[in-house]
């Protein structure tokens, strides 16, 4: 119950933002999924959300509130090493897109965490026997009843241990980009993407890394059919991250990264999508949570109202490794003015 109240509260807040605009220009175009990686040891990295290659033109905004909740339950150990990540993060992020030239956009991420225990626990447990997912590390750590606990510990050495629930400002993203190539006639879009993430959020409390870090990536996109009612879009680039506070010894500096969707229309305000996200390992360790690369999936919808804002929803979940949480949940509304 505490979930949904969460969920509709973010709802009816974002809908009266957005229906204040109203007014705003008519605007028409395909967002990714605004999602990354949730595990709470790799969100403090930068690593950034892949988007389309589509961006607001000069004089126009792009503003949405994206929402997403995570649950965890990570346990592995070895003779030197023990990892537990159980619990929740709860992101809302407030972005901004402003097209200040011709073909050139400002930027801006304001993210909100609150990390708390695991209330839908049991809620992932029944959804994995439905899909016949296995339950064993996690009906593991909840046997222990670990409500909330984020666990690091090498070589006898307790390195994080956090047990109590946190909330605040995360690490704040400055971006810009530069469309490089646009063919209106076959519908092919590139555009170069880059960013800096600032070390605003509280690294003790594990709403940022006290890191500055930096990413640079290609996303293009491509429209089929005289409709466009298929477009397939996707990126791929970089991230380099300065030392900072969060594992710093077993952090690598950089990390690639890449994305792959595919958005079909199937009614004028209504489309499907699916999109998967991947990138390298973050971490040297020879704990596989830690030290594998990821890649998950993303499947849900984007409805457009009016033509002037749409809502995203989406259920992410891990598909082949164990450096990703177990499931998450997306939603964002977004406004085009």
């Amino acid at each position: 119950m505490k979930i949904l109240y969460n969920l509709l509260l973010l709802f009816n807040v974002s809908v009266l933002i957005n229906m204040s605009f109203i007014s705003a220009a008519l605007a028409k175009t395909t967002m990714s999924f605004y999602t990354s990686n949730q595990n709470p040891l790799i969100t403090v990295y930068g690593l950034p959300p892949i988007e389309t290659a589509e961006f607001p033109s000069i004089g126009k905004t792009f503003i949405s509130i994206s929402s997403s909740l995570t649950n965890s339950s990570i346990l592995s150990e070895n003779n030197n090493e023990y990892l537990l990540l159980d619990g929740e993060n709860f992101t809302t992020t407030f972005k901004l897109r402003w097209g200040f030239r011709d073909k050139i956009y400002a930027g801006i991420d304001i993210p909100y965490t609150k990390l708390s225990g695991g209330y839908a626990d049991g809620f992932i447990r029944r959804w994995h026997d439905v899909l016949h997912i296995p339950n064993k590390k996690r009906r593991l750590a909840y046997s222990a009843d670990y409500k909330f606990k984020y666990i690091y510990q090498k070589n006898g050495r307790v390195i994080i241990d956090n047990n109590q629930s946190q909330q605040g400002l995360g690490d704040i993203r400055l971006s810009s980009g530069i469309k490089l190539r646009q063919i209106p006639s076959k519908n092919q879009l590139l555009t170069l993407r880059l960013g800096i993430e600032l070390p605003t959020g509280d690294s003790s409390k594990l709403l940022g890394s006290d890191s500055s870090d930096i990413h640079v990536y290609l996303s293009g996109q491509h429209r089929f059919f005289s409709n466009a009612s298929l477009i397939v879009y996707g990126g791929l680039g970089g991230l380099y991250s300065t030392p900072g506070e969060i594992l710093k010894k077993e952090k690598k500096d950089y990390v690639g990264f890449a994305s792959l969707g595919v958005s079909w229309l199937l009614y004028s305000q209504f489309s499907i999508k699916l999109q998967s996200d991947m990138h390298t390992a973050f971490y040297k360790s020879d704990l596989k949570h830690l030290s594998e690369p990821s890649n998950q999936v993303s499947i849900g919808c984007q409805i457009v109202f009016n033509k002037s804002y749409s809502m995203d929803f989406a259920v992410v979940e891990n598909i082949s490794y164990d450096s990703i949480p177990d499931l998450t949940l997306y939603g964002t509304l977004t406004g085009y003015y």
